[in-house]
């Protein structure tokens, strides 16, 4: 049985300034159902006999694995009726120069959003590495497993990249949206935010963003625009900075 660690998972509104990847605990489940929700979903290790595989990312089903620019679509239809300014698919350059691909960025009047969508399907659990965690495709007795990247790890890059693009620091916020049918543990389902939430979890002011000036907000803005204008058609150049990377 795992225990809950002292220190607790970042919440979904709390701004980034360094990477502290949650730990797998058991907690019990919430008073309020939710269909998506497995209380009794593990995030322990895949069993010994089972077939694990690391992939890059989860898949929505084990025959469609390129699903997620539905998702991204799913998720730009929420962001036209949000009515704030928003960019999809931008594409920034971080210190050294490497491009970065995000999804989403939602100019909010306390900061900028970064979005991460995954079109998840299966059950989405957590493992003892908080950096990993672990898909299969049947509740019980399954004998297949994939292995991939916390999304939350991977956004916190985005988040970083934003900040030395747009010069802002503590006013930059992750979002990691479920837009598939997967099924979580409770640790994972308290941290994503589903797509029929996403719009109320925007609206919400997170409660420690500090206050920003209007200047510098529509300031840190325009430097993201230009650079996100600047670098339209780098996808090979990113697909190949990709590729060089290890998982």
């Amino acid at each position: 049985m795992l225990t809950k660690p002292s220190e607790k998972p970042p919440t979904r509104n709390q701004p980034f300034t360094s990477y502290k990847p949650p730990t797998s605990y058991s907690s019990p489940p919430p008073t309020e159902p939710d269909g998506d929700l497995l209380s009794d979903l593990s995030d322990d290790e895949p069993p010994q006999e089972a077939s694990v595989q690391s992939v890059s990312d989860a898949f929505e089903n084990e025959q469609a694995i390129a699903k997620g620019l539905e998702g991204e679509r799913r998720v730009n239809r929420i962001l036209q009726t949000l009515g704030r300014p928003y960019l999809s698919n931008v594409y920034l350059r971080d210190e050294r120069g490497t491009l970065t691909q995000i999804d989403h960025l939602v100019k909010m009047h306390w900061g900028i959003v970064v979005i991460e969508t995954k079109t998840y399907g299966g059950f989405v659990s957590g493992t003892a590495n908080p950096d990993t965690w672990k898909q299969n495709f049947r509740k019980f007795g399954s004998r297949k497993y994939y292995l991939f990247q916390n999304p939350f790890r991977q956004n916190y890059r985005h988040v970083c990249v934003v900040q030395h693009v747009s010069g802002l620091q503590r006013n930059v916020f992750s979002h990691v949206v479920l837009a598939g049918d997967a099924r979580t543990s409770l640790f994972i389902h308290k941290q994503v935010i589903r797509l029929r939430r996403l719009k109320t979890e925007l609206q919400k002011r997170p409660e420690k963003a500090p206050h920003i000036d209007y200047k510098d907000l529509d300031l840190a803005w325009n430097r993201l625009k230009q650079q996100a204008k600047a670098n339209r058609g780098c996808e090979a150049e990113h697909l190949a900075s990709l590729q060089s990377r290890s998982f």
